[in-house]
């Protein structure tokens, strides 16, 4: 008995649909999953008293090192500190200095962007010498640069990073601009006569809303990434400020005796990066 297989338009269209049918809700289920789980640890970061069992840097070196327990659910670090609460209080010092971040370079790279596309002539050039020098440069040089001139902080290590930061997203959303000016919608915009800032607000910009949000989901990881980079190097917030990339450091002395001191800010700081990816991802299918 010979099987013999059906290649015929009708049932080759049917598997198209088929196949197009579960990439769609496949991707709407990673982008249900990913968006939950990074709304559930926004809203730690930003309530992070109803999460945490114990004052985060509450110092009881007789319980140094202890095992997970009712009292303490993760165990305790190398000074008795919960580690669950400086888990949770590092959430807002990590997602809440990476959000400003994110702002103030999606800001900049936005303007930027769009200076060296409608600017006047000589603004078009400045700008787009800037934006080769900014990518030219080494990011992660760069910040561990200017905070070693500004001194080591939450603060400064926002200042380093916004400064730094820029100029690949303004390089991608330059990409985007270019595209969407050459669309039928935006040359009959023109055509009638719509102001600049109109056109640039109310046409160009609504119709990259979609894939600026996939670009900038991207970001945000690589911008926890970095922040936590600076953090681990000791630049970013001085101890005893719980934040995820201090904490990580802080646990390498102890590892062999405790290595969930570094597994646990690790497994955070994978898990959030994680979610910005498949977030970026999911969206780039819908």
């Amino acid at each position: 008995m010979r099987l013999e297989l059906d290649w015929s338009p009708a049932s080759t269209s049917q598997a198209t649909v088929t196949t197009g049918w579960f990439k769609r809700w496949s991707s709407r289920l990673v982008l249900l999953a990913s968006g939950l789980m990074l709304a559930g640890l926004v809203g730690v970061a930003l309530f992070p008293g109803l999460f945490a069992p114990h004052d985060p840097n509450q110092v009881r070196l007789e319980l140094k090192l202890s095992s997970p327990s009712a009292t303490y659910p993760l165990g305790t670090d190398q000074f008795g500190r919960c580690n669950l609460s400086r888990l949770v209080f590092g959430a807002r010092a990590t997602l809440g200095a990476s959000s400003v971040i994110l702002g103030v370079t999606t800001l900049v790279s936005l303007s930027i962007a769009a200076a060296t596309l409608f600017g006047p002539a000589f603004l078009r050039v400045f700008f787009l010498r800037l934006l080769d020098l900014g990518l030219a440069l080494p990011t992660l040089v760069v910040a561990i640069a200017v905070v070693s001139i500004l001194g080591p902080g939450l603060f400064n290590a926002i200042v380093a990073l916004a400064v730094t930061m820029w100029a690949a997203p303004a390089r991608l959303v330059r990409g985007l601009l270019l595209d969407e000016i050459q669309a039928q919608h935006i040359f009959a915009a023109r055509a009638i006569g719509v102001p600049p800032l109109r056109l640039f607000f109310q046409h160009i910009l609504t119709g990259l809303t979609g894939r600026l949000a996939v670009v900038f989901s991207l970001y945000f990881g690589q911008i926890i990434l970095a922040l936590s980079a600076l953090s681990f190097l000791g630049l970013g917030p001085q101890p005893p400020s719980p934040e995820w990339g201090a904490m990580f450091n802080e646990g390498r002395s102890q590892f062999f005796i405790s290595p969930f001191l570094m597994i646990l800010p690790g497994v955070a700081i994978v898990m959030v990066v994680g979610a910005c990816n498949l977030l970026a991802e999911a969206l780039a299918q819908i």
